[in-house]
């Protein structure tokens, strides 16, 4: 099939009758399981017949249970592919790492540029540029990409916010949240439940959610309005592709007013120079 499941139950979600609707949730909120579920044993799970389920089946194209399961089993393997992959390189590299690196990460980035990709990043940058603010959150191996959006965008935006963990009071600092927000989440196997459990905060509040992460399935994309997915190198576990994305999204917004965002970073390169933030040249010409 062209589409992946979670695309076309998306897709198709406002059609659905109510028995469907049951179905398509309980597999977006638990499709680990139903990797590994008899059709019957999904049927008592959820409440509905396996004719019922059968029929779901056929609505997405798929001829029965067993051909959507195995389409199932297939991205959950992937998810969990990464750090197995990067054990494996770590015992396999040999003397020349480096050209070995560069070529893996070449290759992540020519497999992560399709035109999916760049439908879903012209709606991403839609949303961010008609943004009243715009949240950013990213936790533990993520938390690199989401700082460094946030940091580059609020270069020439002052409406960017960047959640972080440590405090308890990260719930307390969304409460002005509104519809005309955006959060953008960044979440890559293995996923983290404090990243899920904001997007699906903000989702509740009408905010608009941006999904940068690996998998079509991954939690923080099942209901996202927009799906960046970027297959990340996963012999290294590498984020330049992530990162790539991330740019071309800075890139894109200030060029929306290249005049005032220009002029905004001179400030901001004003004030830092005045705040002594950078070494001068003339130390490091110091003998």
């Amino acid at each position: 099939m062209n589409n992946n499941i979670f695309s076309l139950i998306r897709e198709r979600y406002s059609s659905f009758s109510k028995t469907f609707k049951l179905i398509a949730d309980f597999i977006g909120d638990n499709y680990s399981t139903v990797s590994f579920l008899t059709i019957q044993e999904l049927s008592n799970r959820i409440g509905v017949s396996t004719a019922s389920i059968v029929r779901f089946c056929q609505e997405l194209g798929y001829s029965g249970y067993q051909t959507m399961q195995r389409e199932i089993q297939l991205l959950v393997h992937t998810e969990s592919a990464p750090m197995q992959e990067l054990r494996s390189s770590i015992s396999d590299l040999e003397e020349n790492s480096l050209e070995r690196v560069f070529q893996w990460n070449i290759e992540a980035l020519q497999s992560t540029y399709t035109e999916t990709l760049v439908g879903e990043f012209k709606k991403s940058v839609e949303l961010l540029d008609k943004a009243r603010r715009i949240y950013v959150i990213g936790l533990r191996s993520s938390y690199t990409v989401a700082y460094y959006i946030s940091f580059m965008l609020s270069q020439f935006k002052d409406n960017v916010i960047l959640l972080s963990v440590g405090t308890n009071d990260l719930f307390d600092r969304l409460s002005d949240a509104s519809t005309e927000d955006v959060l953008i989440a960044f979440s890559f196997s293995k996923y983290t439940q404090l990243a899920w459990q904001v997007t699906e905060y903000m989702k509740e509040r009408g905010l608009s959610v941006i999904a940068v992460t690996d998998s079509w399935s991954a939690p923080i994309a099942i209901h996202a309005d927009s799906k960046l997915i970027v297959k990340n190198s996963s012999k290294t576990y590498s984020f330049v592709a992530a990162m790539t994305v991330a740019n071309a999204l800075v890139v894109e917004l200030g060029r929306k007013d290249p005049e005032q965002s220009i002029v905004r970073l001179k400030e901001k390169e004003e004030i830092n120079n005045r705040a002594g933030v950078y070494v001068k040249n003339k130390f490091l010409h110091e003998k």
